[in-house]
């Protein structure tokens, strides 16, 4: 005679229901075919399939703003996580891929504070020139400039002779040095940043 057994279930009948309809929800909603869609669980625990396209682009919206974040975490070619890095850290790292010291010494960078009528020597410019006015205008204004033959193009940014400042030259050829002199309407000194390329030299 087979031995009879007995199981007494530590759910009563409502909490097994529950766990069947939940079970039944999870076989529904995942399949193998379901290659482009991921399976995601809303805040009451309810499954439901959802695109990859469509999770990336909540994950997206979901991410902190940089002032949210602390640190980094840093990985090793394996894909090991190996430790923390630091915004700092991260921005040297990022720093040396890009040479940006190299980039920096490319370029001259000066400030000139100027009321009305007031002028300076900026150099002798031979390439790619940035010129700012924030006291008119966030945007900054791209230009090539040839001091050689006093030529001024327009690259990208603001136009150039919208900014409250006139360019003038002294001297020729390769000894050429662009002047700036400020026209704004305010009587108060104000900021001209500029930063330019000396190709000549």
């Amino acid at each position: 005679m087979a031995e009879k057994l007995e199981y007494t279930s530590k759910y009563d009948g409502k909490t097994s229901d529950a766990i069947m309809d939940y079970s039944n929800k999870l076989r529904q909603q995942t399949s193998v075919t379901d290659a482009d869609t991921v399976q995601v669980f809303d805040t009451s625990g309810n499954p439901h399939k959802i695109s990859k396209t469509e999770l990336l682009k909540k994950s997206a919206l979901a991410l902190p703003s940089l002032n949210d974040i602390s640190a980094f975490v840093a990985v090793n070619q394996a894909g090991n996580a190996i430790g923390l890095m630091t915004k700092q850290q991260v921005a040297t790292v990022l720093g040396e891929l890009l040479n940006i010291s190299s980039l920096q010494k490319s370029f001259q960078y000066a400030n000139y504070l100027l009321k009305k009528g007031d002028s300076a020597e900026v150099g002798k410019v031979g390439g790619l020139v940035v010129i700012r006015h924030p006291w008119s205008s966030s945007i900054p204004s791209v230009l090539l400039i040839n001091g050689y033959n006093k030529e001024i193009t327009q690259i990208s940014g603001r136009d150039y002779k919208s900014i409250p400042f006139e360019i003038s030259w002294k001297g020729s050829q390769y000894n050429t040095v662009m002047v700036i002199t400020s026209t704004y309407s305010d009587a108060n000194i104000t900021t001209f940043c500029v930063a330019y390329q000396s190709l000549y030299d």
